[in-house]
This record gives structure tokens, C-alpha cells and sequence, in this order.
């Protein structure tokens, strides 16, 4: 393809980008390093868009190292300090837990724009289900996917203060609409009729869109339909596929490992003092 020189110097800035971004890319090993002035986004030469328009034609993309940027700061937001540095890597994979595990990491490699099913992560209290959806969540974000993460009983009061701000079901929208959305803890909040329908209302619009939603509960299927109403139930049914994550609660386990360091310490505080020949 060939252009004249008046038709080059329409985009002249985007070609010397371009090839700014050719010698800089190589070598770049962190967005704040970048030696572009886009900071991160690089043009690409389009050569059907350039037959079209009849000049050298670019799109522009984020490179890698912004990509990569923008997709921790958004699981910083979402996720906070607790749940910010967990992924697939940290997680402890156990004879209990690992068919479950292979089962989130193969959907979260196949996380995209096409995908519609779901997953729903339930098992007893502290087995890993939200590292799990995390780890997903995380995976959204670095394929630049539209996502979040909240917890129910946290987005079923922020809607009820919403209503009562006079500002609507505005939260319950964006979540309905958002494509990728992890759903946790669902099953803790409290149950009642106003409850049971706002559930339904997400769930509903989530399934009439197609949109992958992934589910986090200690409820078990049967326990779910009490707790979210039969018609949520048969919705979650369609929408996600069930994955049991057992095991023994890492933060039953975590606690009783400080109660032993904290009788250790104990003692050693008792013994403190005390004249060596008396021990």
C-alpha cells in the first residue's frame, strides 16, 4: 500500500508514534518507564481503515504494561487489602479442593467476551470460595472485561439506601449490567420478601442478557432455594454451573494457630523474671 506525501503528513504524528513506540515497547518494563507521551497507548496501522479513508489510518490500544496497570488497580478497588494480593498462585490446592480449583482456573482461562455460563462456588465456611472468585475476578480484569465483585448482603443495603435516598434502583442497574459480576456470599443476608425480589430482579436481567455471573455461598443448593426463593433458585440454576469447594476452614485453622501462639507467648510471659534456678 502506498501513500503520497501529502496524505502521509495527515497522520504524521500517529506514524512517529508509531514508530516511537516500535523502539520503546521492546525494552519497556513498567508503564511508568514508558518513553511514549501517550503513557501506555500505542498506535496500530489499520490497513482497511486505510484503503477507506485513503491516508495511512491507526487505531490505538493499550499496551501490555497499562493493561496490566489498570487491571491491579482495579482489583485493588473491588477487592481491598484482604483479597488484593490472592490469586490462583496463593491459593492452597488440597486433595479436598482441587477438582474445584481446576475448574475455576480452566473457566477463568476461558473467560471472554462470548462466554455466558456461570459458576456457583459453595462449600462449608472458610474452604476458599472467594479467593476462588477473586482469582477469576482478577482474570476478567487483565482480558479488559467489564467486571466487579461485591457482596450481597453489602449490595442489598446500599440498594435499600439508594430507595430510601430517593435515588432508585441505580446500583442494582449497574450491577444487572455490568458483563462479568461475582456475586458473594450470597445467602447471608437476612430473608425476607423485599429481599427474595431484589435478588430476583438482579438474577432475572442477568439471565435474560447472558451475562456470566459467578456465585459465591455456604448455602448448599437446597439450603439456597430456602434462603433466595425458588424462582432466583431455578434462575441460578440455568445461569451457573456448581462447583462444591470442601476442605477444612482455613480461618478456623488460621485462628487456632493464633490462639496456640498467643497460650506460647503466654507462658513465656508467666515465666518471665522468674530466677533461672527457680525453673
Amino acid at each position: 500500500m502506498e501513500f503520497t506525501e501529502e496524505q502521509i503528513n495527515q497522520c504524521y504524528s500517529s506514524i512517529a508514534l508509531a514508530v516511537n513506540a516500535e523502539e520503546a515497547c521492546p525494552i519497556c518494563e513498567r508503564l511508568g518507564d514508558c518513553l511514549l507521551r501517550t503513557n501506555g497507548w500505542v498506535p496500530i496501522f489499520d490497513p482497511e481503515a486505510s484503503r477507506v479513508y485513503g491516508y495511512p489510518y491507526f487505531k490505538w490500544r493499550k499496551c501490555d504494561r497499562r493493561k496490566t496497570f489498570e487491571a491491579r488497580e482495579q482489583a485493588e478497588a473491588y477487592l481491598g487489602a484482604r483479597f488484593a494480593e490472592r490469586d490462583f498462585t496463593t491459593f492452597e490446592v488440597n486433595l479436598h479442593n482441587q477438582q474445584a480449583y481446576e475448574e475455576c482456573r480452566e473457566y477463568a482461562s476461558n473467560l471472554g467476551r462470548n462466554t455466558e455460563l456461570g459458576l456457583l462456588l459453595y462449600g462449608p465456611v472458610g474452604t476458599g470460595k472467594t479467593h476462588l472468585a477473586a482469582a477469576i475476578l482478577k482474570a476478567a480484569f487483565a482480558r479488559g472485561l467489564p467486571a466487579a465483585m461485591i457482596p450481597v448482603p453489602k449490595l442489598l443495603a446500599e440498594i435499600r439506601k439508594g430507595i430510601q435516598d430517593g435515588e432508585g434502583r441505580a446500583l442494582a442497574e449497574k450491577v444487572a449490567a455490568r458483563f462479568f459480576v461475582v456475586l458473594d456470599d450470597l445467602g447471608a443476608e437476612r430473608t425476607t420478601d423485599w429481599v427474595q425480589e431484589e435478588l430476583f430482579l438482579l438474577v432475572n436481567s442477568r439471565y435474560e442478557a447472558k451475562l456470566p455471573t459467578v456465585v459465591t455461598t455456604n448455602c448448599t443448593p437446597e439450603e439456597l432455594v430456602e434462603k433466595v426463593g425458588q424462582r432466583t433458585a431455578d434462575r441460578l440454576k440455568e445461569m451457573c454451573k456448581p462447583v462444591f469447594v470442601g476442605g477444612p476452614s482455613k480461618r478456623a485453622e488460621k485462628r487456632r494457630e493464633q490462639e496456640r501462639l498467643l497460650r506460647e507467648l503466654g507462658t513465656e510471659l508467666s515465666l518471665s523474671g522468674v530466677p533461672e534456678e527457680w525453673l
